[in-house]
């Protein structure tokens, strides 16, 4: 018995198939969509879940559990490569001084998509105790 390699040939794993093969081209579209909404306003994986199993058209092609969809949600959206956004930094606020952003949020009003912009405005010491 001569051999320089006793290691045993590792073989790859099959591919297969999943249950939510058929529904993943629905997902994805709902996730590019959410690209051009606002962070705070895109689906998570159990609303996407939640969605599939209310609407009539995927509600029977759904055949996996909600830790599966949140899964493959999450997956996705790294996929995605979605650009990072900026943050605001706290730091110390002499009295008499505010903190203030300006942000958007996107609503239906009237069955249409509107834009709304908001100002935000924090006062440090507002919430502090003494």
């Amino acid at each position: 018995m001569d051999c320089e390699d006793w290691n045993e040939e590792v073989k790859p794993r099959k591919e297969r198939n999943s249950k939510l093969d058929a529904l993943k081209p629905i997902i994805d579209g709902w996730l590019e969509n959410d690209l051009k909404m606002p962070r705070k306003q895109r689906h998570t994986g159990t609303r996407v879940y939640y969605r599939l199993k209310k609407e009539a058209a995927t509600k029977d092609l759904l055949l996996v559990g909600k830790q599966t969809v949140i899964n493959y949600v999450s997956k996705a959206n790294k996929e995605l490569c979605k650009s990072t956004y900026d943050t605001a930094i706290f730091g110390y606020h002499p009295f008499g001084q505010a903190q203030f952003d300006f942000g958007e949020a996107y609503a239906f009003t009237k069955g249409v998509m509107t834009r709304y912009y908001e100002l935000v405005i924090s006062f440090p010491a507002s919430n502090a105790t003494l």
